[in-house]
């Protein structure tokens, strides 16, 4: 039941009252959400940033556990093979696994930063790419959007076939099926 304000005694007042009421309440409403929302948004920000954090993290991590791995004292034994499960894994590979599952996607990672033809091709092409004026670099951009992306090609395609086909019978309509007024005006020169 709503409270209507003292003194509104008519229907039209009366609404009227009720309407006010309804609304600021809604305002309340929507400016604790947006607070929330805010809220959450900041939320959902940090906690992006703290995992892009600990995957760098992780990755570093793993570049130690490689190190060890790979590490002798002097006079020590390298690291024993595990039997059977070929020349590249070795026991401390194995209790990696075990301990961390997510070890291949860190290793992938790890591996990717270290591979110098990645860190070449990718200094490269930046540097080509910087070199170019804005309308090569533009064309570039478009070219790539449309090229390596499936449905973006596949538009092209079709969009082209399309235009191909309006270009080809417009030309044959106008070669093989004379216009009666050109016709004419060709015929009164």
């Amino acid at each position: 039941a709503l409270e209507l304000p003292m003194g509104l005694v008519g229907g039209r007042d009366a609404a009227l009252a009720a309407a006010e009421m309804q609304r600021d309440k809604l305002r309340q409403v929507v400016s604790s959400m947006e607070g929330e929302r805010l809220a959450l948004e900041k939320r959902i920000g940090s906690l992006d940033a703290e995992a892009r954090s600990l995957r760098a993290d992780n990755v570093k991590m793993y570049e130690k556990i490689r190190f060890l791995e790979t590490y002798r004292p002097r006079g020590g034994a390298a690291p024993t093979q595990v039997s059977g499960a070929g020349p590249a894994v070795t026991a401390v590979d194995v209790e990696l696994a075990a301990e961390m599952p997510n070890a291949n996607r860190y290793r992938e990672e790890y591996e990717e930063s270290l591979n110098p033809f990645t860190v070449f091709t990718t200094k490269q092409r930046q540097l080509r790419r910087d070199k170019m004026d804005l309308a090569e670099r533009l064309l570039l951009d478009v070219s790539s959007f449309f090229l390596t992306r499936p449905f973006p090609r596949k538009f092209l395609f079709f969009y082209m076939l399309a235009m191909h086909l309006l270009v080809f019978t417009s030309v044959y309509r106008f070669t093989h099926k004379p216009s009666t007024t050109w016709c004419k005006r060709m015929q009164s020169q």
